[in-house]
C-alpha cells in the first residue's frame, strides 16, 4: 500500500517499517502474486 498509494520508494518503506529493502521487495512480490491470483479467480 505504501508503495503504490503513498508513492514511497523502497528505502523509505524499509526505514518506516524497520525492515530491509530486500524484505520489502519480497513482501511486495508476494502481495502482487496474491492479488493476481485473487483477480484471476474472480474473472471466471
Amino acid at each position: 500500500m505504501l508503495r503504490y498509494l503513498e508513492d514511497l520508494d523502497l528505502a523509505t518503506i524499509a526505514e518506516t517499517l524497520g525492515i530491509s529493502v530486500g524484505t520489502v521487495k519480497g513482501q511486495l512480490s508476494r502481495a502482487q502474486a496474491h492479488l493476481r491470483t485473487a483477480l484471476e479467480g474472480s474473472a471466471s
